[in-house]
């Protein structure tokens, strides 16, 4: 992949700047739209100027790491452990992570129809192909997983990136929800082993997974629950099935690779 490198030619705030973080606190990518068809130079412009959208006094610089322009080209805006505000500060979908915090944002230019946003464009074969090998860029070097892309509604923004670039997203999420979401009791007791939650020493290995959804299953479920901060309920719900899966990805990887940080 081509990704052309701005960061040292982007105008910047005369002030402000970035909070950082590092490489390892990144949890995901979020795919956004533009919502106009300005360049990445006026979107740049707007973010840092007064009383834009975002912020009265301005913004450190465009609120994204990567922008994707309509002939699919991709550019570097900010460092990848730049802060911006992306996804906003509240809504988001893990409860444990903060919306620009954790995750990394990626612009597509234009006006796309997402929810009840009827947009004037769609995006072109280039910009879709190029978002995919962004997605697998980052994919690679943060070692994260298909349940780690997410778009703008997710955060609840519900028309972007627009309804072409959600199946994009959806499509490659379905893909990794089927392979990591445990679906019996013992693939269940087996994540929840592996994270360190005390299930006993029933079963084979005498390590408490044995299929049996008892009290101690239930409990250490319940605690799981608590500790990432979704609702305690002791029931394999589709969020805990989701969260579960994710948590185990995060604690198996190995080290973050090495980017270059300017």
């Amino acid at each position: 992949m081509i990704i052309t490198d701005v960061r040292d030619i982007l105008a910047r705030h005369k002030t402000k700047v970035w909070k950082q973080r590092n490489l390892s606190d990144i949890k995901g990518v979020v795919f956004h739209q533009a919502l106009c068809d300005s360049t990445l130079e006026q979107v740049n412009k707007y973010h840092i100027s007064n009383n834009n959208h975002i912020s009265v006094s301005g913004c450190p610089r465009i609120c994204y790491a990567v922008w994707i322009d309509k002939e699919g080209e991709a550019f570097l805006c900010n460092n990848l452990e730049d802060i911006t505000w992306s996804q906003g500060g509240m809504s988001r979908p893990f409860p444990k992570w903060q919306a620009n915090t954790n995750y990394v944002g990626v612009c597509f230019q234009g006006d796309f129809s997402g929810a009840e946003h009827i947009g004037n464009d769609v995006p072109s074969i280039k910009q879709l192909q190029t978002g995919v090998e962004v997605w697998q860029w980052l994919f690679n070097m943060l070692h994260l997983s298909q349940l780690d892309l997410f778009g703008h509604y997710h955060f609840g923004k519900p028309a972007c990136p627009g309804s072409d670039i959600m199946k994009l997203i959806e499509n490659t999420r379905e893909t990794g929800l089927q392979e990591l979401l445990p679906k019996s009791n013992i693939e269940w007791q087996q994540l929840l082993k592996t994270l360190g939650y005390n299930l006993g020493t029933s079963g084979l290995n005498k390590d408490g997974v044995d299929g049996d959804w008892g009290g101690l299953s239930r409990q250490a479920l319940i605690n799981f629950q608590k500790d990432c901060g979704v609702v305690m309920s002791a029931i394999q719900d589709t969020v805990t099935q989701q969260m579960l899966a994710w948590e185990v990805l995060r604690v198996t990887k190995s080290e973050i690779k090495p980017y270059r940080n300017k």
